[in-house]
C-alpha cells in the first residue's frame, strides 16, 4: 500500500543504488525532501515492504495556482517493481482531483522505456505524460 512517507522512510533514499537522474545530488535531494515533509504543496507517497525497507516512492508538486496554473506535477518516481506503477499512479491520480487539478505531468525518466510509463498511463507529449482530470 501506498502512504505518505515519514521523515525516517525519506532518509532511505540515501541506501538506494538507483541511477535515475535526480535535480541535484541524491544528499541534497534527501536533504530538501526531508525539510519539505511537511509542506502541504508537495505529496511524498511511497510503499514499504513488510521489513520496512522503501520499495517505491513519489514526490508531487502542487502547482494549482488558480487562475494561472491548474496541474500537478511529478518531480521524482522510483520503483523496484514495475507493477507498484499502478499504485503510484493511483496516488497522483488520487491527490490531482483531491486538490483541484485539471492536469498532472509526468516526466519520463531517461532510463525507462515508454512501455514502462505506459503503465502510469496518462497521454504522451514529447518526452512527458499529461493526465485530464477534467
Amino acid at each position: 500500500m501506498i502512504k505518505d512517507l515519514t521523515v525516517e522512510e525519506i532518509t532511505q533514499i540515501l541506501n538506494i543504488s538507483d541511477e535515475s537522474p535526480l535535480p541535484c545530488n541524491k544528499g541534497q535531494w534527501v536533504q530538501w525532501l526531508v525539510s519539505q515533509a511537511n509542506n502541504p504543496k508537495l505529496k511524498i507517497a511511497g510503499k514499504v515492504n513488510e521489513t520496512g525497507r522503501l520499495i517505491a516512492y513519489i514526490v508531487i508538486l502542487d502547482n494549482v495556482i488558480p487562475p494561472l496554473f491548474d496541474n500537478i506535477v511529478t518531480l521524482h518516481i522510483w520503483t523496484t517493481d514495475h507493477r507498484d506503477t499502478h499504485e503510484l499512479a493511483q496516488v497522483f491520480t488520487d491527490w490531482g482531483r483531491k486538490i483541484g487539478a485539471k492536469r498532472g505531468l509526468v516526466s519520463v525518466p531517461s532510463d525507462h522505456t515508454d512501455k514502462y510509463m505506459e503503465i502510469f498511463g496518462g497521454k504522451k507529449i514529447a518526452s512527458v505524460y499529461e493526465w485530464r482530470f477534467d
